[in-house]
């Protein structure tokens, strides 16, 4: 099944890595982020000050989790290729569990362990780009709540993938649906304060959005409907 890395899976990569940064769990905290990796207090983001510390920071930030997220990919497509004799029944497993994290997000059932929230928490007291590097990957590794049930979504289809490169470009570019927009609220970090003000009653929407996605791809993959998609979307073969 290597639809997965079809323009279809590279699209839903990238709608996946969007909503999680429209997360409940992560929106929120993006002037904490700006800060963490900046040095500034938020007044001093505010009035736009440090704008190239802010987006430097960011972008080594960004850098940080997207190398862990890439090489989740790689790991993940690996031990797809490595039980690929298997895939009828990896298939229906990974849409099972897809379909209970979708319901997770959704709020039909909770289950404890995906409210965990594992951080590893960096003081910061001024800009210093190694440090940004530090939690880009720490906030890759936390697999706060929100984050973590989109995350298996992506890293199922990467398992499904047909090779190893494919599964680490698919985690490559959920991480680009999830760093542009902290790329973007890095250069206008004087505006994010006012933007999260104004869709902070939407975030529920957008977590709901992201469960009805995984129980959409769960269906898919038990069903074995997955793969008219390519039908749709014409296949990507990676550069050799």
């Amino acid at each position: 099944m290597e639809i997965s890395f079809s323009l279809g899976g590279i699209i839903i990569s990238f709608v996946a890595g969007l909503l999680s940064f429209l997360s409940p769990c992560v929106l929120p905290l993006v002037p904490a982020y700006l800060g963490y990796v900046s040095g500034l207090n938020v007044m001093e983001i505010k009035s736009g000050k440090g704008g190239r510390r802010v987006i430097a920071g960011i972008l080594v930030f960004v850098l940080g989790f997207s190398l862990v997220f890439t090489l989740m990919g790689l790991t993940a497509s690996a031990i797809g290729v490595f039980l690929a004799q298997n895939k009828k029944v990896i298939s229906v497993i990974a849409g099972i569990l897809l379909i209970i994290f979708g319901l997770h997000l959704v709020g039909i059932m909770r289950i404890p362990f995906l409210d965990y929230e594992k951080k590893a928490h960096i003081n910061v007291g001024s800009a210093n780009l190694f440090l940004s590097f530090l939690m880009g990957i720490t906030f890759a590794l936390g697999w706060t709540p929100c984050i973590g049930p989109t995350l298996s979504g992506i890293l199922a289809l990467a398992a499904m993938s047909g090779t190893v490169l494919q599964g680490g470009i698919l985690l490559f570019v959920y991480s680009l649906g999830l760093g542009i927009p902290f790329i973007l609220s890095g250069i206008l970090a004087s505006k994010v304060f006012e933007f999260i003000s104004r869709v902070r009653t939407l975030l529920r929407y957008f977590e709901i959005a992201s469960g009805i996605l995984l129980v959409a791809l769960g269906i898919l993959l038990i069903t074995g409907l997955l793969s008219y998609v390519s039908y749709i979307f014409p296949n990507l073969e990676p550069p050799i």
